[in-house]
């Protein structure tokens, strides 16, 4: 066994110099009983990185941004953008935009001002401050939650677009030569949502044109609005649809009701609601056989229903459902049916390819005694 040791003394005074070498070697283990074990170097950095106490006492600066720790015990530095289905939506410059569910969330401490919705239709308005299973929320006065009772964080202080959303998608076919002709489709979806309510106004057109004489004129309008009680029900009170379509014969038709809606299930990748409720029907033909009324009333029953699921990062997958029953006179049972499947491009563009189904179980036949079929099928891509 060979053991090295250096022993330097910078300055030479007597009591250095009067030292033996017996001595030196007396005094080292006489300290080095007395302090223990020095580790360093690597050593030093790995009882660091396997100390617990030192990683969770650390605590971010007051610098401007917000801050959230993950259950990994790492801290990250932003924007949060906000919080709702278990989803907390998060802004980063180095990192971008970042998606995280809300479990894999283990403290939150912001400078900004937010906006929080409890489960108990409490809200307040504030800094953020969460650890363990308690949310403080300090503004013009102090509130804490139970975190399991946190149902939305929205923008407290970013003013109304905040809340805004929006989704378009547009395909186009051109042709000219010996055929002159234009294929059309869009579908649009605009949003408000804070913690508890939703407004959606919803466009879906398809145009097509031969030599200038229309082959297909078909728009659907889409308008609610939605108040959630809680994580389960909500209200509708107003369910708004305008629909035109020439293949089917019908020039107007306006619905206006209102629904109750359930949630099936909210969780951070999937949203299944469904709601049902009376209307009224308003239905103008572009023509109709002679002696028969142009237009039509009636009261129907509406009921709709969305899904909604996130099938990887970058594809997700919505499906909608909207079911009127009606008199026969007026149709009878009208079905609307979208599937969509959205491939992520960039965080601005995305590629989708919508399938619709939609049907009339009774058509109105025209002044010349021609019957529209029953259904109609379409093929989106934008």
């Amino acid at each position: 066994m060979e053991m090295m040791m250096n022993y330097s003394c910078p300055v030479r005074t007597s009591s250095c110099m009067g030292l033996s070498r017996s001595g030196v070697f007396g005094m080292t283990a006489m300290i080095a009983g007395l302090i223990g074990p020095i580790h360093v170097g690597a050593h030093e950095t790995e009882d660091l990185d396997d100390n617990p106490s030192v990683q969770s006492d650390w605590t971010p600066p007051i610098d401007g941004f917000d801050w959230i720790q993950l259950v990994s015990d790492e801290w990250l530095k932003g924007e949060i953008i906000a919080m709702y289905n278990g989803k907390l939506e998060f802004d980063s410059d180095e990192l971008d935009f970042l998606s995280f569910d809300f479990k894999d969330i283990k403290q939150i401490r912001t400078k900004r001002y937010h906006e929080i919705y409890s489960e108990s239709h409490e809200t307040a308005l504030g800094a953020i401050f969460m650890k363990g299973d308690r949310v403080v929320v300090k503004g013009g006065r102090e509130v804490s939650f139970d975190r399991g009772d946190l149902v939305a964080i929205a923008h407290g202080d970013e003013g109304e677009l905040s809340h805004w959303t929006a989704r378009v998608s547009l395909g186009l076919d051109l042709r000219s030569g010996n055929i002159a002709q234009l294929d059309y489709n869009t579908w649009w979806n605009i949003r408000r949502r804070t913690g508890r309510t939703r407004f959606v106004l919803e466009y879906l057109g398809t145009v097509s044109r031969l030599n200038d004489v229309d082959t297909v004129n078909n728009h659907r309008v889409t308008n609610y609005y939605d108040y959630f009680f809680d994580r389960k029900f909500f209200i509708r009170p107003v369910n708004l649809q305008y629909y035109r379509d020439s293949l089917q014969n019908i020039e107007h038709r306006v619905s206006l009701g209102a629904q109750l809606g359930y949630w099936f299930t909210q969780t951070d990748t999937t949203e299944w609601s469904v709601a049902v409720g009376p209307a009224y029907q308003y239905t103008k033909y572009f023509s109709v056989q002679p002696g028969e009324d142009e237009t039509r009333k009636t009261p129907i029953i509406v009921a709709q229903m969305t899904f909604e699921k996130d099938l990887t990062k970058a594809n997700d997958f919505t499906s909608q459902l909207r079911v009127a029953v009606g008199s026969e006179e007026s149709g009878g049972l009208d079905t609307h049916w979208l599937n969509s499947l959205e491939f992520e491009l960039t965080r601005v563009f995305d590629f989708d390819v919508s399938f619709i189904w939609d049907r009339v179980q009774n058509p109105v036949a025209n002044e010349d005694d021609a019957k529209p079929a029953p259904d109609d099928y379409r093929m989106i891509t934008g």
